[in-house]
């Protein structure tokens, strides 16, 4: 905030013309220098656990943000969703949006943003994510889809939906065209699971690793295939609460559940 937020579109267009490879030494840089010139007395941290839950509030002073910044990173990432195994052939996304994160869905979370897979030393372990199907965006984006270009596959339903003034005003400013790319359209979810199985490396329609959730903020339950549970045995972090069943649609190819 410090650094890019109180600056609004001005500030973050022109933190962001620097390039992201430079938001490491940028961002602590402006903002100690920001400290030194506006009175800040203090900082209110907020961590959320892996349920979208504040689960921590803290008064940080001026004078140990920097230090106490670190440390509560650490935490962030220690409570932060996580997906399951090493491995997931496809992800299905519901719903992407500005409201879920600032790319629309986390890339810590899926371990991808719109240039591909992130580096394993920028975030923990985190599962290899093959192809991902994005099925809608949230209400409360308002249409800002940035982000969206992070899926191999989406429902044409989310395409429709998308507010191009607001999306390309997002990606401009940050530097991140990319993110607006569209994928492959599809009616329904029969449609899109199809391709994307289709076009994922090394597997068949019995072997995939499918995982299915909510958004990257709402990963308590979720659906899992076959083949995916073999990842989570001895893993206490899940529970299977259903029995084995084929994927239902409905008449018109849509997920019936």
């Amino acid at each position: 905030m410090l650094a890019i937020g109180l600056g609004k579109q001005k500030g973050a267009d022109f933190f962001h013309s620097r390039g992201f490879p430079e938001f490491h030494r940028l961002i602590p840089a402006v903002g100690q220098f920001t400290l030194t010139q506006v009175n800040i007395p203090f900082g209110v941290a907020l961590i959320e656990n892996g349920m979208s839950r504040l689960t921590m509030v803290e008064a940080v002073p001026a004078a140990k943000i920097w230090t106490r910044e670190q440390e509560l990173l650490k935490i962030a990432f220690q409570k932060m969703p996580k997906l399951p195994g090493s491995q997931i052939d496809i992800l299905i996304i519901d719903e992407i949006g500005k409201d879920i994160s600032g790319d629309g869905a986390d890339p810590n979370v899926v371990n991808r943003d719109c240039t591909g897979f992130l580096a394993r030393s920028e975030v923990p372990v985190r599962p290899i994510v093959d192809r991902i199907i994005v099925r809608d965006l949230t209400e409360n984006t308002e249409g800002n889809a940035t982000g969206i270009g992070m899926a191999d596959f989406l429902l044409k339903r989310a395409v429709d939906k998308i507010d191009p003034v607001k999306t390309y005003m997002n990606l401009i400013t940050s530097k991140s065209p990319q993110g607006g790319r569209v994928a492959i359209g599809l009616d329904n979810d029969r449609q899109a699971l199809y391709l994307a199985i289709a076009s994922a490396l090394n597997i068949t329609t019995e072997q995939a690793k499918i995982v299915r959730i909510e958004s990257s903020k709402h990963v308590k339950e979720m659906w899992v295939s076959e083949p995916m549970l073999t990842q989570l045995k001895g893993d206490d972090r899940f529970e299977v609460v259903g029995n084995l069943h084929e994927i239902p649609f409905d008449g018109v190819g849509m997920f019936a559940e």
